[in-house]
């Protein structure tokens, strides 16, 4: 099952966030403390960064830590329909 078929545990979202902030509450949700268990998804929300002055920030900054925990915390993760976060499964 895919994480676009399962159910979505928690939702973590990133509006007006900085990235700091943004890296401490994902590491949060992916060490198990932010509502999704091993084996749930979550949807991390970044927004696509149409507001943000010059690049988007949180979109990529997120994928990178998906990319970094992907086979250690992150079972699989994917963009959202809208591509303004991921849906993430949890190891």
């Amino acid at each position: 099952m895919s994480v676009f078929d399962s159910p979505v545990a928690a939702e973590l979202n990133l509006h007006g966030f900085d990235g700091a902030m943004a890296r401490k509450a994902v590491e949060r949700l992916l060490s198990g403390k932010g509502g999704a268990r091993s084996g749930q998804v979550a949807h991390i929300i970044t927004g696509r960064g149409t507001h943000s002055a010059g690049r988007p920030v949180l979109l990529p900054l997120v994928g990178g830590i998906l990319r970094r925990e992907h086979g250690r915390r992150v079972a699989e993760y994917s963009k959202d329909e809208n591509e303004g976060g991921y849906l993430v499964r949890l190891r």
